[in-house]
């Protein structure tokens, strides 16, 4: 099973991900565990043990950035594939294009 972790601080923009990667998921029916967090410190504790194969981060975070969280991730789980968002660039299949 594909596990995948989505982590933004916004919660419309963590749903609408989170959506998109269902909706990917179902329709080349790959089973996946998704699981969505609003803080990059949650998501880095909890993904020691949930080892997700793909990571879907929001560059822009007050806190914690993507870019930063996805430094650590890289070093507890160099083989995940990370994928960094731009909220100002929204994915070609948004509906804010």
């Amino acid at each position: 099973m594909l596990k995948i972790a989505i982590c933004d601080d916004r919660k419309e923009d963590r749903d609408r991900m989170n959506q998109y990667v269902q909706k990917f998921c179902q329709e080349r029916m790959l089973q996946a565990e998704i699981k969505a967090f609003d803080h990059p410190d949650v998501l880095i504790c909890e993904c020691e043990k949930l080892r997700p194969h793909i990571y879907i981060l929001d560059i822009v975070m007050p806190m914690v950035n993507g870019i930063q969280a996805a430094r650590e991730l890289r070093w507890n789980q160099p083989d995940a594939q990370i994928i960094l968002l731009h909220p100002k660039n929204p994915l070609p299949w948004s509906p804010l294009m």
